[in-house]
Order: structure tokens, then sequence, then C-alpha cells
């Protein structure tokens, strides 16, 4: 169906086999009212851009839907790959749910399940951003990101434990208590020594003036209740320059290099306001593994 249609790539992701997953969303312009009607498409290619297989996510459960299209994907060490993708079923825009799919190497679904939060009562217009994968004991996987509403500012780190087969076990919200609604955003999840890191970017009692900060939350295995937690903001004299050089909460990134420590880069609050002379449009933090 690739002929003729309009496709818009969301993302690539590189294999264990030096290929790519490109994952986006794809119109058929050889339907009548196409334009009602995108849906996912993953194609995986091989180190020299050749098409290995073409997955179209063309009958989803439910049937009818408006928009759908894959975000982020993920690669297993077994080789199975999990996907996640946006799907509106209502025809009204920003009415969003997140949907996982469990694919085989070659792109066979093993399994799909839909997701959703209360953490705000706004559902169905709440999206769950999945932007890292960790997987745990016998088979359990750990989908960590921000969840969010369309209907305000409430944002949250967010982890989903799953077995094997995609069941739920348990979720868990942060960065969202005493009242705070200016947003958290959850970077990344870990499995080391039995337990669980997150990584996220928070703000607090509800004033957008005050700095976020980057966290990192040591978690139980079996049921995500917070066992420690670490917090770092840049401290400044003019706490202009103090919010200015540091994160809002939204398209963050962390990467945990080879020696164990952590790299926090994004977007600064200066290039979002935009109030000064100079302007910092970009952040790079760097802790060790003792988050410091």
């Amino acid at each position: 169906h690739t002929s003729g249609s309009w496709i818009y790539v969301q993302k690539m992701v590189p294999t264990a086999d030096d290929g790519t997953l490109i994952l986006g969303l794809i119109y058929d312009t050889t339907k009548a009212n196409f334009i009602a009607s995108g849906y996912a498409l993953i194609i995986k290619a091989d180190n020299m851009g050749n098409v290995s297989w073409i997955k179209e996510f063309d009958d989803p459960t439910p049937g009818t839907f408006f928009t759908f299209f894959m975000f982020n994907a993920f690669e297993l060490s077994n080789k199975d790959i999990i996907c996640v993708g946006s799907i509106d079923t209502t025809a009204i825009l920003n009415n969003s749910n997140t949907i996982v799919y469990r694919l085989t190497g070659d792109g066979k679904i093993i399994w799909q399940k839909g997701l959703h939060t209360t953490l705000v009562n706004t559902y169905p217009q709440i999206s769950i951003n999945i932007n890292s994968l960790a997987e745990g004991l016998n088979g359990d996987l750990f989908l960590s990101g921000t969840t969010e509403s369309n209907g305000n500012t409430e944002l949250a780190e967010t982890i989903i434990r799953l077995d094997k087969s995609g069941n739920l076990i348990w979720d868990a919200n942060y960065g969202n208590a005493s009242g705070s609604n200016e947003g958290a955003e959850g970077l990344a999840v870990y499995f080391q020594n039995g337990q669980l890191l997150e990584v996220g970017i928070s703000h607090g009692n509800d004033n957008a003036s005050i700095p976020a900060a980057v966290n990192f939350l040591t978690l139980d295995y079996n049921t995500g209740n917070i066992v420690k937690k670490r917090f770092y903001r840049p401290s400044y004299t003019d706490k202009n320059v103090e919010l200015n050089k540091t994160f809002p909460y939204y398209y963050n990134q962390c990467t945990r290099l080879s020696n164990g420590n952590f790299i926090i880069c994004g977007k600064l609050f200066s290039d979002f306001l935009k109030n000064t002379p100079i302007i910092d449009h970009f952040g790079v933090m760097e802790f060790n593994s003792s988050f410091d």
C-alpha cells in the first residue's frame, strides 16, 4: 500500500544488526476520504537502506479510528520489537490514547495492548508518551515516559510494568504531588541491582518561574514505591539566569554512558522564553553513577 501513499516519518530507530526501524504515519490516497484515516507504519531497512519488511497497522482494535501513528520502538535482547503508538478513535482532534505492540523481529504481531491513565479527569484526552524501555526479571518490561492531558497543564513522569505477555502489573506517576501542575517529564528507566532507576525533569509549587529539577528516583521493583530520591537544580544569584539555564518539562533526553554516567540534554528555558538579549538554546548536564 505504500505506493501512491503519503508517508510521514515520526522516528528512526537503529537495530542491533545495523539496520533501522522507520516509524510513522501513512495515508492511503487510493481510498475515499483518506485524510480521515491515517494509520501506523513500520519499515525495517538493512544497513544499506534496502527494505527488509513493511508492517502496516491498518486493522487495529478498535476497528474505527481517525489517526494512528507509531512514535517509538525498542528492540529487546531476543530481537523482538516493542513499538508504541498514538491512536485517536473519536475523530476529534487531541483525543489520543497510547497503544503498545510486541512484534517478532520480522514484524509479526505477538500481542497488542492499550494504555490509559486516571491521573487527571479529562480521559480520553490523555496520551502517554513512552520514550524509554527496560527489561526486568522473568520477561517483565518497564515503559517510561510522560503522561499528559491536552485539556490542562498537568504532566507526570510515568512508569508502567508489564509482564512478558503485555499484561499490566502496576503503573505509577511521579512529579505531580502536592498540587503541583507545572509539569514533569519522564526521561528514562533502568533496571539495576534488583531495583529501578527513573530519571526525569520535574517542577513544583505551582509556579512556572521556579526552575525545573533533574530527578533520580530509585524505585522498588515490586511496587514502584520510591526507595530514595535525589534532585538537582542549578543555583545562580540572578534568578532569571537560574530559570533560563534549566530545562523545560518537554523534549529532553537522557543517555547512560558506558562508564555509568548520565547525560541529560535538551532545550533551555531561555530558548522558550526569549526574554534576554543572549539566548542559550540548548543545555547539557553530566552526572556520575552516584547522581552527583
